[in-house]
């Protein structure tokens, strides 16, 4: 989650929160619901609440509406899940993943790689051929798999 994903995350809690009390109670969150057209019991949204409100307390601070949206972003999101998995190879962050830095990578997770092997790995993911994986090449590996 970026700063402009907080950002958005704040702002959209912050028009759920109708009373400006910094939580979002199932009334609430009906209202919301009953706005955007869609009609659901109390029980429902009770039911809702629990799903998301991880403390128990009844109502959904920021953090729990964060940790729920983190996690349906994800859902929408299927790039998410690889750009994560992309950020763990790109140890620097310029956008590419080395050689070198897929060795590093491999060899702290107990899967120590020989130079020729990596570089296999290298060429195999790399489309261009210019020695590195990129996200549209990771993209691309990740999808035959």
């Amino acid at each position: 989650m970026d700063k402009k994903d907080i950002e958005d995350f704040k702002e959209a809690f912050l028009m759920l929160d109708r009373d400006g009390d910094g939580r979002i109670s199932w009334e609430e969150l009906g209202y919301v619901m009953k706005t955007l057209g869609h009609r659901v019991s109390e029980n429902q949204l009770k039911e809702i609440m629990k799903l998301i409100d991880e403390n128990g307390n009844g109502v959904i601070d920021f953090d729990e509406f964060t940790d729920m949206l983190d996690k349906t972003k994800s859902i929408a999101d299927p790039e998410a899940d690889l750009k994560e998995a992309f950020k763990v190879f790109d140890l620097d962050g310029d956008g590419v993943i080395t050689a070198k830095e897929l060795k590093l990578v491999m060899h702290s997770l107990g899967q120590p790689v020989s130079g020729s092997d990596i570089d296999d790995m290298i060429k195999e993911a790399d489309q261009n051929s210019d020695g590195k994986v990129d996200f549209g090449d990771f993209v691309a590996m990740m999808s035959r798999k």
